[in-house]
């Protein structure tokens, strides 16, 4: 429960209807601002085949992070064997900052689905290594790690056995 004069989050199960919603918050988010050519789409952008082939692999969660009524975020995480792996962990730019990010990793740490959470970022997304740095990850370089041959920085954090 909220306290008094901070909003209600809610994490929850993402759901057909919150597609248009989840899309729209991938768009806005996979944009560079560069000083010569303004704003600039990035080649990141899951299209909606791109997220309804992922919710239909085995052993994958998706789910949105409410702010009262409004959906603010999402993620979209993949149970291997030894590990949560997030393969995406996406806030609304206008809702940044404001700790739905760290709700969501917290809310991974509570489930602990696996004994460890890992997550890769391409090594020139400045704001996702800092906010995986500061949740207290560990990292490592992984040369070539998507698709584009581009190299990651695979961050992981491991939990106790303790429930």
């Amino acid at each position: 429960m909220a306290k008094k004069n901070e909003p209600e989050i809610n994490v929850r199960l993402l759901i057909k209807r919150n597609l248009l919603d989840v899309l729209e918050i991938e768009r806005s988010s996979c944009y560079t601002n560069d000083p010569d050519f303004g704003k600039i789409q990035n080649d990141f952008v899951w299209s909606t085949s791109s997220f309804t082939s992922f919710v239909r692999k085995k052993n994958t969660f998706s789910y949105v992070i409410y702010e009262n009524s409004k959906i603010v975020g999402f993620i979209l995480i993949e149970n291997d064997p030894d590990e949560t792996v997030i393969e995406k962990l996406v806030v609304h730019p206008k809702s940044r900052r404001k700790g739905y990010g760290t709700a969501m990793i917290n809310f991974l740490i509570q489930k602990k689905f696996r004994n460890k959470i890992s997550a890769y970022c391409r090594e020139d997304d400045d704001d996702s290594i800092k906010f995986y740095i500061s949740k207290k990850f560990k990292s490592k370089l992984q040369k070539k790690h998507f698709n584009n041959d581009t190299d990651a920085i695979k961050f992981t954090m491991e939990m106790d056995d303790e429930k």
